[in-house]
């Protein structure tokens, strides 16, 4: 999943929200939060989510 719904609106880049920082969630481990290098974004303009661990996650704020 990482960057394959990702927004491309560099317009839309302030709306961009990190749902999960540094985590995901997984069937496999019943759902329980995990530690990852990827976050979770999404933008609040056009509501693509997309997970990637791109340095510019540290400068958007959290859901």
């Amino acid at each position: 999943m990482s960057g394959g719904n990702a927004c491309r609106n560099k317009e839309h880049r302030p709306h961009w929200r990190v749902l999960l920082r540094n985590a995901h969630r997984s069937a496999f481990n019943g759902y329980r939060l995990t530690a990852s290098a990827y976050s979770e974004i999404q933008c609040t303009q056009c509501g693509h989510v997309w997970r990637t661990k791109a340095a510019y996650v540290a400068t958007l704020p959290n859901a």
